[in-house]
């Protein structure tokens, strides 16, 4: 089954008001004992080797969970450009577990215990914003020691994912899934790299929505997100009949919504017809005016159009 993940990622960890002040003193005070807490600089694109051991810095002392004593290895990485970013923890030493964070460690932005091999960590493909972030290199148990292995690759932002094509609320587009498309992984973080087509429908009054992703080249998969991304409102991979997808009535606020046209195999590409219905679908699927719009593959519309 397909992980299902939003841009809102809860961790094992949480920060509290105190917590925040001690884990900005961790970093800007070292006078106070905590230097092994200041953060190491690595590449977006390099491989370090590393070990946890007594006497590093603990979580407990970043102030993200005040009862955490595990070991943690704090790295500063800088991307120069908006991208993705995967990172890898590898030990066979102990049970990995990583933390993504911003660079005063306030927002966690992901984090993996497992998703590498064995009980080695995996962040892939996070979407991120140039800027300064904080790496956590953390074993899962508390007291665990021994070496590790930090990679990080960067890849720049994939100039198709810029591109979000909007649509009336009562709408039939034309489309195309193609490589070189926009990639699910750099839309929804921790997803996998299926290609994916971006649609935004601004609803003014609110009400219910059907939304219909049919194709005969692959098996499609509907995502309904709000306006920002940041939250999944409903998913479908087969309940248009066959391999088609379809939302049903969805009912929502008055407001503006991103619709992706995406493809549940991850090489899956091919023509595809998005249908857009404003109203309930038992009334209208018969008699509703529909706007046609031809929608261009995602990379010939990237080259002149962005969002």
């Amino acid at each position: 089954m397909r992980a299902v993940t939003t841009t809102t990622i809860p961790g094992r960890w949480s920060l509290t008001a105190g917590a925040l002040v001690a884990a900005l003193a961790t970093l800007l005070a070292p006078s106070m004992g905590q230097a092994q807490c200041n953060p190491v600089d690595i590449g977006t694109d390099e491989s370090v080797g590393g070990a946890l051991g007594a006497g590093d810095c603990t979580i407990a002392q970043l102030g993200i969970d005040l009862d955490d004593t595990s070991f943690v290895d704090v790295y500063r990485v800088v991307l120069p450009s908006s991208g993705s970013l995967t990172v890898e923890l590898e030990s066979g030493d102990f049970d990995a577990f990583l933390g993504l964070f911003d660079a005063a460690i306030v927002d966690q932005i992901a984090f993996d215990d497992d998703g590498g091999v064995d009980t080695d960590s995996l962040i892939l493909d996070v979407s991120l914003a140039a800027g300064t972030y904080i790496i956590l290199a953390n074993s899962f148990f508390a007291d665990e020691t021994g070496a590790y292995t930090l990679t990080t690759t960067s890849a720049e932002s994939n100039p198709a994912c810029d591109v979000v094509m909007d649509l009336p609320a009562n709408a039939v587009a034309q489309g195309m899934l193609s490589n070189g498309d926009c990639t699910l992984a750099s839309v929804v973080p921790d997803n996998d790299t299926s290609y994916v087509d971006q649609y935004r429908v601004t609803l003014p009054t609110g009400g219910p929505l059907t939304v219909r992703l049919e194709s005969n080249a692959f098996d499609a998969f509907l995502w309904l997100f709000d306006g920002s991304l940041t939250n999944l409102i409903d998913i479908d991979d087969d309940s248009g009949g066959e391999l088609n997808s379809l939302l049903s009535d969805v009912q929502l606020d008055p407001g503006s919504y991103v619709i992706l046209a995406n493809s549940f195999d991850v090489q899956g590409t091919g023509s595809y017809t998005l249908t857009l219905i404003p109203e309930p679908s038992s009334t209208l699927l018969g008699s509703v005016a529909l706007a046609t719009v031809l929608a261009l593959s995602r990379t010939r519309r990237a080259r002149g159009r962005g969002r």
